[in-house]
């Protein structure tokens, strides 16, 4: 559908096709079983009535009027999260129905893995014991699809339209920093109060990798040190920088728990590489209003992925409440032959 307003055979059911949607397509929309929209974002008008819908939308799709003109019937799987895909003709599919309700109580705790607060209800219903570890980053990513700094500091995007672009965003908020706290915030406790009143783990500090994939990303994720060396885990927090960013994520995070009641809350620091850069981790956090004595029951955990972690297990696990281990990371580094030996002098 190119315009709205002109007389199409659009029928209940059908599927619709357009460039961009907005309140014009509304009555189209309310037919439609599904959306294929040529641009768009998670925020746009067809990705938000889609949602209330309860139907699929798939944006992004360029070409998309073109390529399926003269199709006459079309398959979408949008069973993979954000990876659709969409197939010539009608495919044939089965429909699995499980009772969830007959499955059986296991000893060991259930722990669900999620990227992406739309599927935080839908998963809740099925068993578990709570979210971990639910990644900064991929907030960012779904929120967002722009780097955080860039709502930090604005003045570093060029260009007059982008400028315009992203102002646009923090309409009916005081800053584009405010924007960006109260819409982490939002995403944060959408899955908490899914999950309420079971824990979620929060990890905070979001990785380079993942955030130099956003909007302005190469922009912002240049950075190193004087040696070169591209900065991670709690170096990168505490070299300065990236601080702006945690700054973001405790905002978030008092305004989830402090303002909204949602205390099933918990953190995840990344690897600190000494129990001294820890230490350091930690008073940062305080520093910024996040301690457990101001949050109620609140749980600080850190992620043990480099063998020095392992070698002064006893000092951290008195640092913070519990440790997430990646086997992964962990047999990458286990050619180190001393731990102390990707620590700097600074950090011993």
């Amino acid at each position: 559908v190119n315009n709205p307003q002109e007389k199409t055979n659009f029928q209940q059911g059908d599927i619709l096709v357009a460039a961009n949607t907005n309140s014009t397509f509304n009555s189209l929309i309310e037919k439609a079983s599904a959306l294929i929209i040529e641009q768009g974002t998670t925020s746009s008008h067809s990705a938000v009535m889609a949602r209330e819908l309860g139907i699929v939308c798939v944006y992004g799709v360029k070409k998309a009027r073109e390529i399926l003109a003269k199709k006459k019937q079309i398959t979408i799987d949008n069973t993979r999260e954000e990876d659709a895909s969409i197939f010539s003709g009608a495919l044939p599919y089965e429909i699995q129905k499980t009772n969830i309700g007959e499955f059986p109580k296991t000893k060991t705790r259930i722990i669900l893995q999620l990227s992406n607060p739309r599927h935080a209800f839908q998963l809740s219903k099925l068993p578990h014991d709570g979210i971990g570890v639910l990644h900064s980053s991929y907030l960012f990513t779904t929120a967002f699809s722009v780097h955080p700094l860039a709502f930090l500091e604005p003045k570093k995007i060029k260009g007059a339209k982008q400028k315009k672009e992203l102002q646009t965003r923090s309409l009916g908020y005081a800053s584009l920093r405010e924007y960006a706290i109260t819409t982490l915030a939002q995403s944060i406790a959408a899955v908490a109060a899914a999950a309420y009143p079971k824990p979620v783990q929060l990890k905070i500090g979001a990785e380079s990798e993942k955030l130099s994939a956003l909007e302005y990303g190469n922009m912002f994720e240049a950075i190193q040190d004087a040696k070169g060396k591209i900065l991670t885990g709690a170096e990168r927090i505490l070299s300065g920088e990236y601080r702006k960013i945690l700054e973001l994520e405790t905002e978030a995070i008092k305004k989830v728990r402090q303002q909204w009641g949602l205390e099933n809350v918990h953190l995840v620091l990344p690897e600190c590489r000494s129990p001294q850069e820890g230490e350091k981790l930690l008073k940062l956090l305080s520093d910024l209003g996040i301690t457990r004595e101001k949050n109620n029951n609140l749980q600080i955990h850190v992620c043990c992925y480099v063998p020095s972690n392992v070698v002064f297990v006893q000092d951290f696990v008195k640092q913070f409440d519990g440790l997430h281990i990646s086997t992964n990371d962990l047999a990458v580094l286990s050619e180190v032959k001393n731990p102390q030996t990707i620590m700097t002098e600074d950090q011993k």
